[in-house]
């Protein structure tokens, strides 16, 4: 009898609480805490988890498929690479995959998407990065970390530094703020002055401008003393600073 009722538990909850994919994975609920089953009736993972995130593919091949129903709760994809999903137990996060394998044990106060080959993790107010094979590459000691660039930058002491692809800081420490990309270069300010960096994070522009505008068909309008010029790519003035204003090219 007990069997019974748990089997159709779960066969309500399939039908009502469910999405579908060609990977015949589905999150489950039962008294609150959420689980993953087979479309063969398999719990891959039991239901005790108080929040699990969509199931993604580390190799950024999911293909989103349509729910079944209105009332569910995640969008299971089609995958081609590794699967893993961000989990929440006793109010930490962690990350599993979809064997319910421990990639990462939860224990920490938030872990966002992957992005840019990097999670990025929060604990006690600070922040550390994740790669891909779920290892601790940066410690938890940042006061800030920025993944949806096409740098990442780490903040510590009140500076903002760069991650290069040997997980090493460069320009370490160098700039107040950083901006996002833009036409292949990302403003920077530094002592109150501003300049721009590569995707490489090496300096185009020193910080000696009052204001810069973001690059525009291959120039950026500058501000010095309240005259207004522009340098190209290579970060080469091409004008005096003269006007009073200019727009951008």
């Amino acid at each position: 009898m007990n069997k019974l009722l748990h089997l159709t538990m779960f066969t309500i909850l399939f039908l009502f609480t469910a999405c579908s994919s060609k990977n015949e994975l589905v999150t489950v609920i039962v008294d609150g805490k959420q689980g993953i089953v087979k479309k063969d009736g398999n719990i891959i993972v039991k239901p005790e988890y108080d929040e699990i995130q969509n199931i993604e593919d580390i190799n950024n091949k999911n293909i989103r498929t349509k729910s079944m129903h209105p009332i569910n709760f995640h969008w299971i994809h089609n995958y081609n690479g590794e699967l893993y999903s961000i989990v929440k137990k006793d109010g930490k996060y962690g990350i599993i995959s979809s064997e319910n394998e421990i990639l990462v044990k939860p224990q920490y106060d938030s872990i966002s998407k992957e992005f840019n080959g990097y999670f990025k993790v929060e604990k006690n107010k600070s922040y550390g990065l994740l790669n891909t094979n779920f290892e601790l590459v940066q410690k938890v000691i940042y006061q800030d970390v920025i993944t949806n660039s096409k740098l990442v930058f780490l903040k510590s002491n009140n500076k903002w530094s760069c991650l290069n692809e040997d997980n090493k800081l460069k320009q370490k420490e160098s700039f107040d703020e950083v901006y996002p990309f833009i036409n292949g270069f990302a403003r920077f300010v530094q002592n109150s002055k501003w300049g721009f960096i590569d995707e490489n994070c090496e300096i185009v522009a020193k910080a000696k401008y009052d204001y810069a505008y973001d690059y525009s068909n291959g120039f950026s309008k500058i501000v010095i003393e309240e005259k207004t010029s522009y340098i190209d790519e290579k970060g080469k003035q091409i004008l005096n600073p003269s006007f009073s204003f200019g727009q951008n090219f």
